[in-house]
């Protein structure tokens, strides 16, 4: 998948991959990212922001790009440091102010596109209908900005009601892996 032609033409899109291969391809939309935007802004439920700033520095990933929201750390570690580049929110339930966090970070850092990783974390804590209207308020907010943004969804959540709903919200949804062999399996909208 190549991001920067896949969001030109789509300014939202849902990306759903296989478990066993997440990681890989949020590292590699990460890194394609960094290749072909100024600003990143890149909300995290699944991994904190260390464990990624580490990754992404050890595959050469710039980080003076992006701008994290970190909604895992606080759950683990509760007196986290402040960090210039990175919001902590209490945890992933927390939908309010995590939308107020993503809000702020869209009116000050204007990023061109944001990345969500992923809504499959937020429907271990939530009903699939509070995460969809809350994905739907954060679509608005997104389109308002002008930012582009990539959710990612395992495959696995593909029946829920969550995808089945934002699916009619979002310009493309892009299947990654799974079924078809590793190759993309692209859903015009």
């Amino acid at each position: 998948m190549r991001l920067k032609k896949e969001v030109g033409r789509n300014r939202v899109v849902l990306v759903l991959t296989p478990a066993e291969m997440h990681r890989k391809i949020l590292v590699n939309l990460i890194k394609q990212a960094a290749k072909d935007y100024g600003k990143i802004l890149h909300v995290t439920l699944s991994n904190s922001y260390d464990v990624l700033k580490g990754e992404f520095k050890k595959r050469g990933i710039p980080l003076d790009k992006i701008y994290f929201i970190d909604a895992r750390t606080a759950t683990s570690r509760p007196e986290q440091r402040p960090e210039k580049n990175c919001t902590f929110v209490s945890s992933p339930e927390a939908l309010t102010e995590l939308k107020i966090a993503i809000s702020k970070a869209l009116e000050t850092r204007g990023p061109e596109i944001t990345l969500f990783d992923s809504l499959s974390t937020l429907l271990s804590y939530l009903s699939d209908g509070a995460v969809a209207r809350w994905t739907h308020d954060v679509i608005a907010k997104l389109r308002e900005s002008k930012s582009a943004a990539v959710f990612l969804c395992l495959r696995r959540d593909e029946e829920r009601y969550l995808v089945k709903d934002i699916t009619m919200f979002v310009d493309k949804v892009i299947r990654l892996g799974g079924d078809r062999g590793g190759k993309a399996d692209n859903d015009r909208r």
